[in-house]
């Protein structure tokens, strides 16, 4: 990952090098899809249905989030542009599918074929 600020303008003002925050998100974006993937694989290999395979959806979002955070050395700030807030829950929709494409995949090929 790489920092955010360039240097320091007059009166305290940071300038942010978007080629940086693109390739910070690009790289958070892959890792998290990576994560889901399996963690779907394994919901679906361990016949996980409804709330239990919600609830590994969960785990494995604030596991991600919590590992990336701390990489981050616990500055986000330095990184991205998000809250933490909003870098634990928004991309929480998105890997959703991800996850949920990875878990029906999976259930299919060992529990029903």
């Amino acid at each position: 990952m790489e920092g955010l600020a360039n240097n320091e303008g007059k009166k305290g003002r940071k300038f942010l090098s978007m080629q940086n925050l693109v390739h910070n998100q690009k790289n958070l974006t892959n890792s998290r899809r990576v994560v889901m993937v399996f963690g779907g694989c394994i919901a679906g290999v361990l016949g996980l249905r409804s709330i239990s395979g919600l609830l590994l959806f969960f785990a494995m979002q604030l596991l991600i989030s919590l590992t990336q955070f701390l990489v981050m050395e616990m500055k986000l700030s330095k990184y991205t542009l998000s809250t933490p807030l909003a870098f634990v829950a928004s991309p929480m929709f998105s890997e959703a599918l991800t996850f949920v494409l990875g878990w029906c995949l999976f259930y299919a090929l060992v529990h029903i074929y």
